[in-house]
């Protein structure tokens, strides 16, 4: 089953700004989950490794889905499958399906990984050993309140 991602939104009936409750009863229970601390804030994260997706609620938006990072190949992101491509096929790709912003944000030559940004789209392509990993996405950003979720629900 592929999942198709909507920017700023989610996929299917899963939205950002769902609580985890809401979201377990639209995916069922998760295969995994656990809590992290990140710059000092608590992050819930679940793993639906038969959907071949994670979801993390934090603390600092109320344990809202605030991020969703997919590893599935077919994968559907405006109308394209990028997971598994090779980095330069996501480069070329990329500006083709609208994402005309896309911006190496980090390179960690030390693991041999590489995150691709889009600000406009509001996520990052995670780019592992020369392959595109997974992508993670968020949801926009209010402008009235610069930092803080615009929730789509």
């Amino acid at each position: 089953m592929s999942i198709e991602i909507i920017p700023h939104y989610g996929f299917g009936k899963v939205k950002f700004g769902l609580n985890q409750k809401e979201c377990e009863a639209i995916l069922g229970a998760p295969s995994d989950s656990y809590t992290e601390k990140i710059d000092g804030t608590e992050e819930v994260v679940t793993d639906y490794e038969n959907l071949g997706l994670d979801l993390s609620f934090s603390e600092a938006d109320n344990y809202r889905l605030g991020t969703i990072s997919v590893y599935a190949e077919d994968t559907i992101l405006l109308d394209q499958e990028f997971i598994g491509l090779t980095e330069e096929e996501l480069l070329e790709l990329a500006p083709k399906a609208g994402i005309d912003d896309l911006e190496l944000e980090d390179d960690f030559d030390d693991i041999s990984s590489k995150d691709y940004y889009s600000d406009k789209y509001s996520l990052s392509f995670w780019v592992i050993e020369g392959e595109v990993d997974s992508i993670t996405v968020f949801p926009a950003v209010d402008p009235e309140d610069l930092g803080s979720p615009k929730w789509p629900i």
